[in-house]
């Protein structure tokens, strides 16, 4: 019974065992854990050889070299797989006789022996260097440079050789021309072969940079080059005010030209370097100039026009209207069509008899004109003289007005001809009685002609009078005309508040008997009293408007509380001595202040008397501030 229990147990596990086996059989076809672990092996990139080469040839076992080289370069040629990394790192492994840098420069040192290795991925290329003191013999070869220098006059082949370029003032270092071909060469280095030599340097025009602005047209040497619109003077549209930059060597004849004449425009002038430097003729609009070394700027300047000047009706001389003088207005003769060629400007037509004789002094014969360079600043004057008579005539238009003398000096019209004439209405002139004289006799006898004279003017410089200009911006002194108050001072004098500006005149002779003499005006905003700086400093640019006369001028500049200077109470004053003509004076002057000062006036005071003659002017301007913006250099305590 045993027997049998034991079979039927052992057939049961044997069919179990068979089920697993089926089971395990029947289940899905996945990896186990560890066969989950097995991958591909990633790709190993490798390098596989690295060989030291100079001169593009393969160097084996040894590579000897003398001091006298100094440097040699080696390279290194990398066989891999695309994607290793083939840098190749070099070493020395005595650097008292050898250093390799990163480039595989070599750098000898001393004499004797390095082993020098170049690696890269693992692979390495080993070489002995043998550095000897010189080889010998050598031979040696000259070395010949034409616009620069050498570092040696001869060389052995294979020395490296280093030039250095003299170049010229105004040119600029190009490149270097060997007579020999296949140099090798590193930019200013080069292996010496086995030939004298010769190397040139080649050198270029150096270009400046020329800016324009205002300029219709440019010549260089003659010829029209093309220029870059850079920007704007007056950050508009109007190309009158380009920049326009262009490349010019040096020396280079420049010959620019500006925009005509717009509607109620008038080119007064050329700026050369820098603004207000006037360069060329006054109100010729073609200029020429040579190219300076250095970058360079050009402006043609543009001013509103005034085209009538003259007030009067008629001249006192040379005025017959049954001989066909007449008004000019804005170019049209009375009762005539437009004359283009008097440009839109006013004026007169007079009459001139042949035979007659010229005129030795100087009136003032027009009685009457608008021109105010108080208001305005320096103007630029334009005539235009048309004669239409069969004789040559020499005219003189001028301005007389206390010494301030603006004239167009002695212009001969030719028969039958028109000239234009610009001259200068400096500062400080104001309404004045203008002049026309006949400077030359006019051949013939008898019969009468006539000449045309039209005047127009414009501020000489449209951002400002350099006389009336400042170094920031100016706290202006303020007067109130209406205090004007003479003190045996008779002349008037006239002021511009834009400016802070008064001026005034008188002749000499005028002065005798009545010194001292002054001219006071109230001051408006005179700062508020201060307790911790009990005092006010006014500072002055006084001008000398006079453009004529070799003389010496005189007066002090006063500030105070008494209206009337001459007796010194309360008053503080700086002298000013103008020696020569046109000449400028700073001043400055300190007034203490207490808390109940009251009104404060500014005046002119004279204590002296120079040149008793009738015709010793004097013309000058003041500018008046409370913060020193003229320059003036304040004293030492």
């Amino acid at each position: 019974m045993k027997t049998k229990s034991k079979l039927i147990f052992a057939i049961l596990s044997l069919m179990m065992i068979l089920c697993a086996l089926f089971l395990v059989g029947c289940q899905p076809d996945t990896p186990t854990s560890q066969e989950q672990q097995l991958q591909p092996p990633a790709p190993i990139y490798k390098v596989y050889s690295v060989t030291i080469k100079m001169d593009g040839e393969t160097v084996e076992g040894t590579l000897t070299t003398d001091m006298n080289s100094k440097e040699i370069q080696l390279s290194a040629t990398v066989k891999k797989d695309a994607k290793a990394d083939g840098t190749v790192t070099y070493t020395s492994n005595n650097p008292d006789v050898a250093t390799i840098d990163e480039t595989g420069k070599v750098t000898l040192v001393s004499k004797g022996e390095a082993v020098i290795c170049a690696s890269a991925g693992g692979k390495t290329h080993t070489i002995v260097l043998i550095v000897k003191d010189d080889f010998s013999p050598k031979e040696f070869y000259t070395i010949t440079v034409n616009g620069g220098t050498s570092s040696v006059s001869k060389a052995a082949p294979g020395e490296y050789v280093t030039l250095t370029a003299i170049i010229p003032e105004h040119k600029d270092f190009q490149r270097w021309n060997f007579s020999t071909r296949g140099v090798v060469t590193n930019g200013n280095i080069f292996k010496m072969p086995a030939e004298n030599i010769v190397i040139t340097a080649d050198y270029a025009d150096k270009l400046y940079t020329l800016n324009l602005i205002g300029v219709e047209s440019i010549l260089a040497d003659g010829e029209s080059i093309d220029g870059e619109i850079v920007g704007n003077n007056k950050h508009g549209s109007n190309p009158k005010y380009d920049i326009v930059s262009y490349g010019v060597k040096y020396g280079t004849e420049i010959t620019v030209k500006a925009y005509e004449d717009s509607e109620g425009m008038m080119f007064v002038g050329w700026d050369s370097g820098v603004v207000n430097n006037r360069a060329g003729e006054m109100g010729i609009p073609e200029f020429t100039f040579e190219m300076p070394g250095e970058s360079h700027t050009v402006w043609a300047n543009y001013s509103p026009l005034k085209t009538t000047i003259f007030t009067a009706s008629k001249p006192n001389n040379y005025w017959d209207t049954s001989k066909g003088s007449k008004l000019i207005t804005d170019g049209t003769p009375a009762g005539e069509a437009v004359d283009p060629d008097l440009e839109g400007l006013s004026g007169y037509r007079l009459t001139f008899t042949a035979g007659e004789a010229a005129m030795t002094n100087t009136p003032e014969n027009i009685p009457g004109s608008v021109l105010d360079t108080i208001d305005e600043g320096t103007n630029t004057m334009k005539a235009i003289f048309k004669n239409h008579g069969d004789y040559d005539v020499t005219l003189e238009l001028y301005v007389t007005f206390y010494g301030n003398i603006a004239t167009s000096g002695y212009v001969t019209v030719p028969a039958h001809s028109t000239v234009t004439k610009y001259f200068i209405g400096g500062l400080g002139i104001y309404k004045p009685y203008m002049g026309i004289a006949l400077r030359e006799n006019i051949e013939g006898s008898g019969g009468t002609f006539n000449v045309d004279v039209v005047l127009g003017s414009a501020p000489m410089y449209p951002d400002g009078d350099p006389l009336l200009k400042t170094t920031g911006k100016a706290q202006l002194v303020e007067l109130d005309a209406t205090t004007d108050t003479k003190y045996q001072w008779e002349r008037e004098f006239h002021y511009n508040a834009k400016y802070g500006l008064a001026t005034y005149s008188i002749y000499g002779a005028q002065f005798n008997g009545k010194v001292p003499a002054a001219r006071t005006v109230k001051i408006t905003n005179m700062p508020e009293y201060d307790p911790e700086n009990p005092y006010t400093t006014i500072y002055a640019r006084v001008i000398n408007n006079a453009t004529s006369g070799d003389y010496l001028s005189q007066f002090d500049i006063c500030v105070g509380t008494d209206p009337d200077p001459r007796s010194g109470s309360n008053t503080y004053h700086a002298t000013v001595v103008h020696e020569e003509v046109g000449d400028v004076v700073l001043v400055a002057i300190t007034v203490p202040r207490t808390e109940n000062d009251g009104d404060f006036y500014f005046s002119v005071r004279k204590n002296t008397v120079e040149g008793t003659g009738t015709y010793y002017p004097h013309n000058f301007s003041v500018v008046l501030a409370y913060n020193n913006v003229f320059g003036y250099e304040e004293e030492a305590e």
